[in-house]
């Protein structure tokens, strides 16, 4: 049962029962009576005495009391402390129901929906609207907040780099460190398992040290033997990944720019005939990158990946068609080279470099979840001391526990983590 129906049955039969006290007793309250309910059972209850919880909030009953105390029944509200879904029959000839916001510090209601009934009681389609508009309320007031909570983190994370989230369990905090993680990097928070800008790892009791940083694992030999070899950590790993993929390299950056191309097959636009196209197919064993021109006659297009390799790596800035020309013409040994060749190099060239400048840009972002049931010192090692941000780049540089095993004598330091 979906929360709308549920509630729907909560207020339904809070109406239901007015209607019948009012018929049958007079307009007072029956407890013996009330015990036949499924919602509405007992003596008159306050919101926080109640036992209704529907979707993880608690719903409470009341009706007003006028006449020395009876119990009568000319205006009853089913509620949550904050909001009112409110029967209104003080004049019954003029009933409403009605969707209410009770402020408590001036001890009023504000109106958000009003259903006019006459002096008729509602039917199933009247109730279940004014539930419906109840929940819709409620989310877009909950996104408000949240939507505020996540931007407030994000511009204390750009300022601390690190932020620990606490509270009771199940309160959200999970789900908020992935909001505020996806805001950081500026992607929607589905893609977030998908992005090299993210990882998300849990600690628990047993994890230690080799698992986050480096450490001796068997690993198998050539020979089927068992062996100890030395293997990065989960934080570790992430941030030399990050560290390598920042590093301008033709190979990593044209291998992540195409598969963020093939998701949509990203349309450019050259300078030369103002023709689109887009990337259809890499070949590396042939050197041949295939574009799809969809206006041309010749609707596919080869280009050489090494050329568009030696533009991206050449040291030398190409910022216009003629320059591209002259160099692919030399570097062909002055074959004749078609008109739009250098255009669709020289696009595929700038938006190369604008996407490894978006890449630089956006940061890494690194979250542990159960963060308290881990051994923080015998983890992080001293790391602890490296991702304080004041010692941040070479100032926090460390060895590592297995330095000694590394090839070279780099220190680990958090200028590898400066994106992060």
């Amino acid at each position: 049962m979906d929360r709308v129906e549920e509630l729907t049955l909560v207020l339904t039969e809070f109406i239901r029962y007015s209607d019948w006290c009012v018929q049958n007793n007079g307009g007072n309250y029956d407890e013996n009576q009330a015990l036949k309910n499924t919602y509405i059972i007992g003596e008159k209850k306050r919101s926080d005495l109640s036992d209704i919880e529907i979707d993880g909030t608690k719903f409470g009953w009341n009706y007003n009391k006028i006449g020395n105390g009876k119990k009568i029944w000319t205006a009853g509200y089913v509620d949550d402390g904050n909001y009112n879904l409110v029967y209104n029959r003080y004049d019954e000839t003029n009933r409403k129901l009605l969707f209410q916001i009770f402020n408590s510090e001036k001890h009023d209601s504000e109106t958000i929906k009003e259903i006019k009934l006459g002096s008729r009681s509602p039917n199933s389609t009247e109730i279940r609207k004014l539930v419906t508009t109840y929940w819709e309320y409620k989310d877009a007031k909950k996104q408000i907040v949240n939507d505020s909570l996540v931007e407030v983190l994000t511009q204390k994370l750009r300022k601390s780099k690190n932020i620990i989230l606490h509270g009771a369990p199940g309160t959200g905090k999970s789900y908020l460190a992935n909001e505020v993680a996806a805001n950081l990097i500026g992607i929607d928070s589905d893609e977030l398992p998908y992005s090299d800008h993210f990882k998300f790892v849990q600690f628990h009791p047993s994890y230690d040290y080799t698992d986050f940083v480096e450490g001796l694992r068997p690993t198998k030999g050539s020979r089927d033997d068992v062996k100890f070899s030395l293997v990065d950590g989960t934080f570790k790993k992430f941030i030399n990944e990050q560290a390598r993929r920042n590093t301008p390299n033709f190979k990593n950056q044209f291998a992540s720019f195409q598969q963020d191309l093939q998701l949509d097959e990203t349309r450019f636009e050259t300078q030369i005939r103002h023709s689109e196209f887009y990337i259809s197919e890499i070949r590396p064993q042939d050197d041949l990158i295939i574009l799809n021109i969809p206006q041309n006659k010749e609707p596919k297009a080869r280009l050489k990946l090494s050329y568009l390799r030696h533009l991206y790596e050449s040291p030398k800035t190409f910022s216009s068609v003629k320059e591209i020309k002259d160099d692919f013409l030399a570097s062909r040994n002055r074959q004749k080279a078609s008109a739009w060749e250098p255009s669709y190099y020289l696009v595929l060239l700038k938006e190369l470099e604008k996407y490894q400048k978006q890449l630089d840009q956006r940061p890494y972002v690194f979250v542990i979840d159960e963060i308290n049931r881990g051994e923080i010192s015998k983890i992080f090692g001293e790391l602890f001391y490296s991702i304080d941000p004041s010692y941040r780049g070479m100032r926090g540089a460390v060895k590592t526990q297995y330095q000694n095993l590394h090839d070279d004598d780099e220190n680990f330091s958090s200028q590898k983590m400066s994106t992060f």
